[in-house]
């Protein structure tokens, strides 16, 4: 079919048809048709624009983005009132904008919103990203207090009245802000004083304190109560100064040692820095977790002794068959989507990171130091589906797992205590990511080769000195296997 630009603004190719959730991204919009290129019935003006564009990469008559644009704003408006929050023209309601007056808006959580506290409406006007795929509204001014969504208005009188908001903490169990008095602390976390009666135990045997459902060893059975349960997910701590951070997990496993004076070990040595749990995959062994670093400061302030330390008390994760090592980038390092294009340009930068990944398997996994089952390299093909839906051929055990809503994990890294390994698969990301952040692809630059990648980390070879010496020793083992 052939497409021009003329045809695409001037057919009067849009028809509304109602408002109701669209069957892409699940939010409440008005459903339009686009019946002259055919795309999906049931979209929204949005999900409409990401079918068309996909339908352009094959097409002859390809449309710029300009064009794009003048498609998407040459729709008709509606002429009665519409909703505040989507554009939506049906069973509208009024509602408190807040931002000082009334607007209408759809009877809908998706555009509505209201206090559990002193029962006032408001108009969720603000476009921010909650899931990254799904697209949903939220109001990012309310808050959970005492077990309530709050108004900002709410929160400012509840604050006051408590003697102010530093006399006030988050409960990560029950995801509420709690007042400091009421409180008490397991496993050095703070807990409202609910969630600490409702899940902390004793253990009549040993007098250990447990969570109710993690289980429970006693001291004579070798687990540290520094280890938490496998879902424990505490509040993040930010460490350096970046637009974006990096977090990353490491297996070890304990060779026949106590697995309780490697959790202390660690503990004492990096703190507040990381968290210990458990998983399931170790045979004997526990994982560390980090809260989220700069890449300049895992290089010149985390104390990776630690992972020395463990060695000389005999733990392994290189030489085992069950450890390894995730590494996880916030999505702030693609961009911020504060706006619904911000969007397209970050799926675009994730496209061409995973792009990178996904096409050089062979040399990743060679620095990497493994192929596994549970980092498959399955995807490989069907990656703009991945990005845009978030389907993944093999779940989380993917290469790249985009599961979650604010990182990307990349799990194919073998699990070593050596920290320079360690090192280079922070900086092999943070690298990645940069390398990917404004670069030109077509078919004939070759921009996603691994070569020239390795021109980039050779010029970068002072930001990134772990990954430039590793990639080295990578080349010198080819050309001695070459010849």
């Amino acid at each position: 079919m052939t497409i021009t630009v003329d045809d695409v603004v001037t057919s009067n190719a849009w028809g509304y048809l109602h408002a109701a959730r669209c069957l892409n991204c699940r939010t409440y919009q008005d459903i339009w048709v686009l019946s002259a290129l055919q795309t999906p019935e049931g979209y929204c003006v949005n999900c409409q624009m990401g079918a068309l564009r996909d339908v352009m990469r094959y097409s002859e008559n390809v449309l710029s983005e300009e064009a794009l644009i003048a498609l998407r704003d040459s729709r008709p408006r509606p002429t009665e009132d519409t909703c505040y929050s989507c554009e939506g023209i049906s069973n509208l309601i009024q509602s408190w904008n807040g931002l000082g007056g009334e607007v209408q808006v759809h009877d809908d959580r998706d555009c509505s919103r209201s206090c559990d506290r002193c029962d006032t409406q408001y108009a969720r006007h603000n476009w921010r990203i909650n899931s990254f795929y799904s697209g949903d509204l939220v109001m990012v001014d309310f808050e959970k207090i005492f077990g309530q969504e709050c108004c900002h208005k709410c929160q400012q009188e509840i604050y006051a009245d408590g003697g102010g908001e530093d006399n006030f903490f988050h409960c990560t169990s029950c995801e509420s802000m709690e007042i400091m008095d009421d409180s008490a602390y397991y496993n050095g976390t703070r807990y409202c004083d609910e969630c600490y009666t409702n899940n902390v135990y004793t253990c009549d045997e040993c007098g250990d304190s447990y969570w109710d459902g993690d289980g429970h060893y006693c001291p004579d059975e070798e687990t540290s109560h520094l280890i938490n349960s496998y879902s424990y997910k505490p509040r993040p701590y930010f460490f350096g100064t970046a637009t974006y951070h990096m977090g990353f997990e490491l297996e070890v496993e304990s060779d026949g040692n106590s697995i309780r004076d490697g959790a202390e070990v660690v503990s004492n040595a990096l703190g507040e820095r990381i968290y210990l749990k458990e998983d399931g995959s170790l045979s004997q062994g526990f994982e560390i977790v980090t809260h989220p670093h700069s890449l300049e400061e895992y290089q010149q302030n985390f104390d990776w002794d630690a992972l020395s330390k463990l060695r000389r008390l005999g733990f392994r994760s290189w030489d085992t068959s069950t450890c390894g090592l995730h590494v996880h980038v916030s999505r702030t390092a693609f961009g911020i989507p504060n706006s619904r294009r911000d969007i397209t340009k970050i799926q675009a930068h994730e496209l061409r990171f995973m792009k990178l990944i996904y096409d050089n398997e062979r040399q990743i996994s060679r620095l990497a130091g493994r192929t596994s089952s549970y980092a498959t390299f399955e995807d490989k093909g069907r990656l703009v589906s991945k990005i845009k839906h978030g389907n993944q051929s093999n779940g989380r055990y993917s290469a790249i797992n985009s599961d979650n809503s604010t990182t990307l994990e990349v799990r194919v890294f073998r699990g070593s205590l050596k920290p320079q390994r360690v090192l280079m698969a922070l900086e092999l990301i943070q690298c990645s990511v940069e390398y990917t952040r404004d670069l030109h692809v077509s078919a004939s630059n070759k921009a996603l080769s691994w070569m020239m990648f390795t021109r980039y980390v050779v010029d970068n070879a002072s930001t990134y000195p772990n990954l430039f010496t590793a990639m080295e020793k990578s080349f010198m083992s080819d050309s001695v296997n070459e010849s």
